[in-house]
């Protein structure tokens, strides 16, 4: 059963204290002059709706526990003392289930967002099926959350896997480094690399596009520098410029010159892609370097162990593919 955590309960009731001072904003004589400000609030409130309503129920949920235990103190009969455990009993795992759609809603407020994600896992020392237990760990992440999953690599010692979801990437960077695993008094090593693939195809925007036309120059008669047949493109975001006189008509030399634009930024999208994977790689890289390991599991004591926030849990619920419990405290320390 998951335990109360504090920190988390302090950061709520900061998100409480916001919705509260929003709440007072809206309703406040200053904001009915200003629209602006009148829907930027209205927006951020109805942001936070949902955690604070799952708040709120949590609250009831703990004043009805507090009462219930209040009577159990001063009661005397069995009836009403086992109608009151039982009641007990229901709440406690009401709490439970509040804790992590609490957890759920406050993750909820940074977006939702579909990721591509590369997933290497390799077996460094010890037994092969220990393989196989973080690679069915994945694969039942992967079955919970309803994503899409396709197998690049599978041998013996190595699992490669590509996964399009929501927010996976989030829930799986975390992972990225050495896992151990303990069976039976022997130690295995599985090194874990999580990518994030850009999901993004190229495309570009006509309207990042300054269109410029001049007098052509050179060889081609009386045409040249009469009219202003030659093109010249800017790409605003980045400032590539491409250009083409070399067709007597404006709109050839625009269609050119447009096909020669998109060649230069697909390879400059294609260039940025590839740096954004080797700096994953060199961080990546460091983690597999690090004597301590990312997570431990341990099946003779039934435990996980994740050792930058330096949390445990149960063991069958993460090999079950419940990474999200441990993805979540991690997000939310971070917070």
């Amino acid at each position: 059963m998951e335990k109360l955590d504090l920190d988390f309960f302090e950061k709520l009731s900061s998100k409480k204290n916001e919705y509260d001072e929003l709440e007072n904003l809206l309703n406040s004589v200053e904001i009915m002059t200003d629209n602006k400000l009148f829907l930027h609030t209205q927006k951020k409130l109805k942001r936070l709706e949902p955690l604070i309503k799952k708040l709120n129920e949590f609250d009831e949920v703990q004043k009805e526990l507090k009462d219930n235990n209040e009577l159990l103190n001063l009661e005397k009969d069995l009836t009403v003392l086992n109608e009151l455990n039982s009641a007990n009993k229901d709440l406690l795992s009401r709490q439970q289930v509040l804790i992590k759609e609490l957890k759920q809603e406050y993750l909820n407020l940074d977006g939702s967002l579909t990721e591509l994600v590369s997933v290497e896992l390799r077996l460094k020392s010890g037994e092969q099926e220990c393989l196989l237990d973080v690679y069915n760990m994945f694969l039942k992440f992967v079955e919970s959350i309803d994503a899409k999953i396709q197998v690049k690599d599978d041998t013996e010692n190595a699992k490669t896997f590509l996964l399009e979801g929501e927010n996976i990437f989030k829930n799986l960077s975390i992972f990225s480094g050495n896992c151990k695993i303990i069976k039976l008094g022997k130690e295995s090593i599985v090194s874990i690399v999580v990518l994030s693939e850009n999901s993004e195809k190229f495309s570009l925007n006509l309207d990042d596009v300054i269109v410029e036309t001049y007098k052509s120059g050179g060889a081609g008669g009386q045409h040249i520098n009469k009219t202003e047949s030659a093109i010249r493109l800017i790409h605003r975001p980045t400032g590539i410029v491409a250009t083409c006189q070399d067709e007597r008509s404006q709109t050839k030399n625009k269609e050119r010159a447009f096909e020669n634009l998109k060649s230069k930024l697909e390879k400059e999208f294609v260039k940025k892609q590839q740096k954004n994977i080797d700096f994953q790689r060199k961080n990546a890289k460091n983690a597999l370097f690090s004597s301590t390991p990312v997570l431990c599991l341990n099946f003779d004591k039934n435990e996980v162990t994740y050792f930058k926030i330096k949390k445990s849990y149960n063991l069958k619920q993460i090999i079950c593919g419940e990474l999200d419990l441990i993805s979540n405290d991690v997000v939310i320390n971070d917070k």
